[in-house]
């Protein structure tokens, strides 16, 4: 059965510093080696991952074969921060999907970049799509909302 994609909302996304993990995987073997990168990072020694009540799943770069994933917290600036990856998202203009859980969570991103994307009117802007995991998703059950942020343009 395939997995029906909600329609997304239209969201002005600020800019952004990120601090936290990053790691390539192999297309075919993320949905076992990203958990493994997940518990890696939280058993980091840098107390914001720790309280911070929003984290995300960064799809920094991406082919056919594989992508470079960072698991990372929002901080103010970098200053002082002590952790292995940072990454500066710049503002942008976002599609932003809310999904139920991580069942689906790979059907939908082949969804939003297969069928919505080409249909929408608008093209990729050049930063990275992230998932944003906030205090609704419990990570114990692995459900609730999670937001794909898929950075956008329109199609000139």
């Amino acid at each position: 059965m395939e997995t029906t994609l909600p329609s997304p909302k239209f969201r002005d996304g600020a800019q952004r510093f990120l601090a936290g993990t990053l790691q390539t995987h192999n297309n075919a073997d993320a949905a076992e080696s990203i958990p493994v990168q997940w518990g890696d990072f939280f058993a980091l020694d840098v107390p914001e991952i720790h309280t911070a009540s929003v984290t995300y799943g960064v799809i920094v770069r991406a082919d056919a074969d594989s992508m470079e994933y960072m698991c990372a917290i929002e901080v103010p600036s970098f200053d002082g921060v002590n952790s292995p990856h940072r990454e500066t998202l710049p503002a942008a203009r976002y599609a932003v999907f809310t999904v139920d859980g991580l069942e689906h969570i790979g059907e939908h991103w082949s969804q939003i970049y297969a069928t919505w994307l080409p249909a929408s009117g608008y093209t990729l802007a050049p930063s990275p799509a992230f998932e944003r995991y906030d205090d609704r998703y419990d990570p114990e059950t692995e459900t609730g909302p999670i937001e794909l942020w898929v950075p956008v343009q329109p199609v000139s």
